[in-house]
């Protein structure tokens, strides 16, 4: 290994938050100072903080690793891109790739790839900007409330804010309407799933699973939620308010299912998939392959618990990439 190549967003500390924000990912300075320490721990590093200077200089890193840390505008393409040209040049790098990537950007398709799993999902519907304003009400309208309106593309939490749990069509109506003006389009409608808030957490390639857990949310110290969701409000700005403790609430048979799930993709390396627990059982809400990672992250947390550190993670994740791409059939030119 040459050297690990970081390409992030200039760090930065959000100071304020708003439906209207697409950019709300990100490192802040400490956390990105931490990560490229304990990669420094194993590794040479070089840090990027402008995509299109990166991508000038991308002919100097052809043996190197890339390990794409940035989020940049939130949009349907932004984490794939970067993984389709390093795969287009037969450049190493570390996470998903392009096809992952989008599926898992798309939270409705996302959803409907769990089902073929066995998941259960909560029940929903798309709203397009582009529909009649009759059919937008009547869906609306036959909502059984209380449902989360959030936009379907992205990550972030951006666009999902504390109040997108609606308890009217008032409120929905008028949510509707303040997503599609901030340019959120298409949105999901969603009931509303109530429970204990849980992460499954993997690490592996395409032939297996090395490193599994489960996390649970903790937020404002509750950890099951009746009529609340973790808005940009606090995960964004006060953080304080929640964080991740190692869980076994899921049976064996969901933690299978995740497991047939992470093998199906042609190139994940780490993976979460969050959802809701109760006695209904777990549902799957999200799949997220584009995870923060840094020291205060789940997945430092699971790595902590088996009396790892934050530089053994990154190091697993460096040393997995390229064990992976041997694997890997060579793209064709």
């Amino acid at each position: 290994m040459e050297k690990i190549v970081i390409l992030a967003d200039p760090p930065r500390t959000i100071e304020y938050v708003n439906l209207a924000r697409h950019d709300m990912d990100g490192y802040t300075p400490m956390e990105l100072k931490k990560t490229r320490e304990a990669i420094n721990s194993f590794a040479r590093s070089v840090l990027y903080t402008d995509a299109e200077t990166f991508l000038r200089r991308l002919w100097l890193h052809k043996r190197d690793l890339i390990f794409p840390m940035i989020w940049g505008r939130g949009a349907r393409n932004t984490k794939a891109i970067l993984p389709a040209i390093c795969e287009a040049k037969h450049i190493d790098y570390i996470g998903a790739d392009a096809y992952t990537h989008t599926l898992c950007y798309d939270k409705y398709l996302s959803k409907k790839y769990a089902e073929a799993f066995g998941f259960k999902t909560p029940r929903g519907a798309m709203l397009f900007r582009a529909q009649p304003i009759g059919e937008i009400v009547a869906l609306l309208k036959c909502l059984p409330y209380p449902a989360i309106i959030k936009p379907n593309f992205g990550g972030g939490s951006c666009g999902i804010s504390a109040q997108n749990l609606v308890d009217t069509y008032e409120t929905a109506f008028s949510l509707t309407n303040a997503l599609f003006e901030s340019g959120y389009d298409p949105l999901l409608v969603e009931e509303y799933i109530p429970g204990h808030e849980l992460s499954i957490l993997m690490l592996g390639n395409q032939t297996e699973v090395i490193y599994f857990g489960e996390a649970q949310l903790i937020l404002d110290g509750e950890t099951f939620f009746l009529h609340k969701i973790w808005g940009y409000e606090s995960k964004k700005l006060e953080s304080d308010r929640s964080h991740y403790q190692i869980s076994s609430l899921l049976p064996k048979s969901e933690h299978k299912k995740a497991k047939a799930l992470f093998l199906s993709l042609p190139k994940a390396e780490y993976l979460r998939i969050d959802g809701r627990e109760n006695e209904d059982g777990f549902f799957v809400l999200e799949l997220s392959p584009d995870c923060y990672l840094g020291p205060d992250s789940d997945f430092c947390t699971l790595f902590e618990h088996q009396g790892k550190s934050h530089a053994d993670l990154l190091r697993f994740l460096a040393e997995n990439a390229r064990s992976a791409s041997r694997m890997r059939n060579t793209p064709i030119t």
